[in-house]
């Protein structure tokens, strides 16, 4: 069972649906299953069950804590993901996670309840962890392609590698967004004009929360 199909089931417990509602909802799910390369694509969080995408989410995020470690990279805010010139303290790796996850999808899944949604917090909990595998990738583009910064010495704009690296990095950001926007949408169950405007909403929320937090911390 997927967790899509799960969490109607769950919803159908709740009594917030009813029996015929789950019904069109499961054969409207049926029907989709030709389009399933890209709901793996966009959306890979809703082809598992849950507890398949609990663990691909931490296995993702103990992949953040070596990369981190490895590469000298911060992933010091909601979307950010930098190159630094030192080792980054296990303090500060512990404190990125917790920016990410706890806080993140707790700020996405409390827009969602502002526009109405009835989605459960550990959809949300799966799907912005899982689309954080698109922010290690680009983490790792930048770490190959990119020289070495140094302090108080930017990097050159037009360099080959610097070149190289954007070409790669930007198409793996638009994936990302495209992967928070489409979890968001089936764990929320908003469409239109609330589900953009709550996307939207969510995301500055997400990114203000966590850098408070970690300017704070």
């Amino acid at each position: 069972m997927s967790a899509y199909e799960e969490k109607i089931a769950g919803m159908l417990s709740q009594k917030q649906i009813t029996p015929e509602e789950a019904a069109e909802l499961l054969q409207a799910a049926k029907t989709t299953e030709g389009r399933s390369p890209w709901q793996w694509l966009l959306a890979p969080a809703t082809r598992m069950s849950t507890s398949k995408a609990l663990a691909f989410t931490c296995t993702i995020a103990l992949l953040s804590i070596g990369l981190a470690k490895l590469l000298k990279v911060r992933f010091d805010g909601a979307l950010d993901v930098h190159l630094g010139t030192e080792a980054v303290p296990w303090g500060v790796v512990a404190l990125d996670v917790l920016a990410y996850l706890p806080l993140t999808v707790g700020a996405f899944y409390a827009v969602s309840l502002v526009f109405g949604s009835r989605g459960r917090f550990v959809d949300f909990f799966v799907g912005v962890g899982v689309a954080r595998i698109a922010m290690l990738l680009q983490a790792l583009a930048a770490a190959l392609f990119l020289p070495m910064p140094q302090k108080d010495q930017p990097l050159p704009p037009t360099s080959a590698g610097v070149l190289f690296a954007t070409v790669l990095v930007l198409p793996l950001l638009v994936w990302g967004m495209a992967m928070l926007f489409f979890h968001f949408r089936e764990a929320s169950g908003l469409r239109r004009g609330r589900l953009a405007f709550g996307f939207i909403v969510a995301v500055i929320a997400a990114e203000v929360v966590s850098k408070l937090f970690l300017s704070i911390i």
